[in-house]
């Protein structure tokens, strides 16, 4: 059976992002004895209106290098990359974060629903035509990290007898990001684990039986299974709760057409919100976990990014309190 693990979204975008909380953070969170930390990945970043209007975008790779320096065990992660870099590119850049971490790299790739950044690149026909990209980036990946010499022939990228140096550690682990049916497909047909962000618990529990079933489909295991839920623990559940934007989570919420619905027909109330959000005391907080590992999760992932005002806090609160008392 595999292990439950545990990461933290860092701090890498908007107005707190800092080398303090980056650095720090993480020593801290490896301390504590999280399993990963993890990164977003933009060009152009636009905030949208849960994370407040600073375009503050620190580069994914040069963040995970710098940290990579400074830890001994954490896991590295993306999520999740977009595909607005050449593949061969990508390639070298996790192989790369890989060989400086020791085989810790995990590369969470994404199709991306940003059409101004593929754009901004003269790559519209990579926002056109995302799942054929993200298909081509997969198999160039998977050639680049362990081929000595490989050529591609494909419907977007075509290059003949390249290589890429060095080559990673260990084998680097695909993880597919999004809540979509779709997503769950890609996972289980050709990737090693699936990471959605925010999902609600009634969806995340029918997308992991579709996973399940397609992945016997095509002959495969289960991929390692994610999630990313916003967190906001604190010692009164009140104040957590008032930390966490929930009307903000309810609006964006009510946009998930592929997301199975409250019984009314609309999330309306916080109670509407499990598995989106983990909010409330220690105690609530790992009430939280238990349900999401009972329904099948391998890895969770906790993103503060409502509450990275208080930064240190909040880490304290999960290395102290939740993860402790967290299955493992």
């Amino acid at each position: 059976m595999e292990k439950q693990k545990y990461g933290i979204l860092l701090p890498n975008f908007g107005e707190h992002a800092s080398v303090k909380k980056l650095v720090e953070g993480t020593i801290k969170a490896e301390k504590y004895g999280l399993d990963s930390v993890w990164i977003r990945d933009h060009l152009i970043f636009q905030p949208h209106g849960l994370e407040g209007a600073d375009k503050t975008h620190v580069d994914t790779f040069a963040v995970l290098a710098g940290l990579a320096t400074v830890t001994k065990k954490i896991e590295l992660g993306t999520a999740v990359v977009i595909p607005l870099r050449h593949p061969l590119h990508l390639a070298h850049q996790f192989a790369s974060l890989d060989w400086m971490s020791n085989g810790r790299a995990i590369c969470g790739l994404g199709a991306g629903n940003f059409k101004h950044e593929f754009d901004a690149i003269g790559f519209p026909e990579g926002y056109e035509n995302r799942t054929g990209v993200v298909r081509e980036n997969v198999d160039i990946l998977r050639a680049a990290w362990n081929e000595d010499v490989f050529s591609h022939d494909g419907e977007v990228f075509s290059f003949e007898d390249v290589w890429v140096r060095p080559h990673p550690v260990s084998d680097i682990p695909i993880w597919y990001g999004g809540s979509t049916p779709l997503a769950v497909s890609w996972a289980a047909e050709f990737c090693d684990g699936w990471l959605p962000g925010r999902i609600n618990m009634p969806t995340f529990v029918k997308a992991i039986k579709k996973l399940e079933r397609e992945a016997k489909e095509h002959g495969r295991s289960r991929p390692t299974v994610g999630a990313v839920p916003i967190t906001s623990p604190d010692e009164d559940r009140q104040k957590a709760l008032d930390s966490a934007n929930v009307q903000g989570l309810l609006d964006s919420s009510n946009k998930r057409d592929k997301w199975v619905k409250p019984e009314g027909g609309k999330f309306t109330k916080v109670e509407d919100l499990d598995g989106v959000l983990l909010a409330g005391t220690p105690e609530d907080i790992v009430d939280g976990v238990e349900k999401f590992v009972q329904s099948g999760l391998n890895h969770l992932v906790f993103d503060l990014r409502m509450r990275f005002d208080d930064w240190d806090y909040c880490l304290d609160l999960l290395g102290q309190d939740i993860l402790p008392n967290c299955p493992r």
